[in-house]
């Protein structure tokens, strides 16, 4: 059976401007210094890139329609566009991609295919205004973990600074009533590498995506 997972985008993405790891743009407002920048600590910037985050996934209820589907039949071959309810038996992978009202790309998932059912990953690259990722997460959903009779949901995030530099990462595993799951006790079989892409137009050009 085919699961579709629709990723949501918002609009308004929080206005503050990143400059580098760890700053932020800001204005004086002084007589000595007025309407000047400089660069000042952003001791905040993780409390702003899950705020970002959280933004662009509160899209999805109301803006379905921003979506586009792609799937790639066969390797080496360019993704085709269909819609949710042409989805073939089988394919090599899937890509959705969000934009917003003006045509910047916020988000885009790639869905490897299993072709057994025993495991469904989605990866996920976020963009901020510029299109530059600030956020990349993986989500695997697997059965046969040893660790929890049902499916098991692990789920690493990374965030970045404007020159693509980890500044943290958060990791849950848990079963299907939410409950956590410890890693040493779970067999994890189903590990696949995530390759992290610059910006929108990297993705795009390497997956072959228009």
């Amino acid at each position: 059976m085919i699961r579709i997972y629709l990723l949501c985008v918002s609009l308004s993405l929080v206005a503050c401007t990143t400059k580098d790891k760890g700053t932020r743009e800001v204005t004086l407002t002084d007589s000595a210094e007025s309407s000047t920048s400089r660069l000042v600590p952003e001791p905040d910037i993780i409390e702003r890139l899950r705020a970002q985050k959280a933004t662009i996934e509160e899209y999805q209820g109301n803006h379905e329609e921003s979506i586009s589907f792609f799937v790639r039949l066969k390797d080496n071959e360019a993704p085709v566009a269909i819609s949710p309810d042409e989805m073939p038996e089988m394919y090599k992978e899937m890509y959705s991609v969000l934009k917003d009202s003006t045509g910047n790309t916020l988000l885009v998932s790639q869905n490897p295919f299993s072709e057994s059912g025993d495991w469904f990953i989605t990866l996920t690259h976020y963009f901020d205004k510029q299109e530059k990722t600030f956020v990349t997460q993986r989500q695997t959903n697997f059965f046969n973990s040893i660790c929890t009779e049902g499916m098991a949901y692990e789920t690493q995030t990374d965030f970045y600074s404007g020159d693509l530099q980890i500044i943290t990462k958060d990791y849950r595993l848990a079963d299907s009533n939410n409950n956590e799951l410890q890693k040493d006790s779970c067999q994890l079989a189903y590990n696949f590498a995530m390759k992290t892409f610059a910006n929108a137009a990297e993705f795009k050009k390497v997956n072959q995506l228009p």
